[in-house]
């Protein structure tokens, strides 16, 4: 099974206060350059979906950028020889927003699985369908189940990467994963093994993601 790790850690320890400060900082600059990049992109939404693709990795390291600048945190990634070229599937830990964002830069075409109410957002909504992001009603699970399994293959089958939380949910560092991401891991590497010496699979064994802060 492959893996990849990451780690983000403070590059000093300021006072509560100057965290709190920082985190404002960032916070308030995260959504002002967010909104603006939106509407400077807009431009993308009649170009093909390749073509503008190079506009999320940049949102996403502009991100890293200000987190590294404002509020000091360094971000190390491991096991990146692990991503397997083509379509995949990406099991992450959800802890946050920060990885919404940050693992996007080390994947070529990405697809996110997200809750439908996101695409209601004005402008932010709109790309996720111009990136043909991958929606899912969590009122309706089991038709919801069916539409994403088959939009899913399509974009495994276009060489595209899944990325999915499969917990459904935000979980603390260190916390155990649930059942699904333990059985999701399981299938991977069954999967793997019977595949062994033969062609790569067209969805490839699940890269698993963790953070720690020190």
């Amino acid at each position: 099974m492959a893996g990849l790790l990451f780690r983000h850690d403070l590059i000093r320890r300021p006072v509560p206060f100057m965290i709190l400060l920082r985190s404002l900082v960032f916070q308030a600059l995260f959504y002002l350059s967010t909104l603006a990049l939106m509407i400077l992109a807009l431009p993308v939404f009649v170009l093909p979906r390749k073509t503008g693709w190079p506009v999320v990795p940049f949102w996403a390291r502009m991100n890293l950028f200000l987190l590294r600048v404002i509020t000091g945190v360094k971000v190390e990634f491991r096991g990146l020889e692990n991503i397997p070229e083509g379509g995949c599937i990406v099991a992450a830990k959800h802890q946050s927003a920060w990885e919404t964002f940050a693992l996007l830069p080390h994947f070529v075409s990405p697809t996110y699985v997200l809750k439908r109410e996101l695409q209601y957002i004005p402008i932010f909504g709109w790309y996720t369908m111009k990136y043909r992001q991958i929606p899912v009603d969590r009122g309706k699970p089991s038709a919801a189940l069916a539409a994403m399994t088959e939009r899913a293959r399509e974009a495994v089958a276009e060489g595209r990467q899944i990325l999915i939380f499969p917990e459904g949910t935000r979980r603390g560092a260190g916390e155990e994963p649930l059942s699904c991401t333990r059985q999701l891991s399981r299938n991977a590497t069954s999967r793997t093994r019977r595949r062994r010496g033969r062609a790569p699979p067209a969805s490839a064994p699940r890269v698993g993601a963790r953070s720690r802060s020190c």
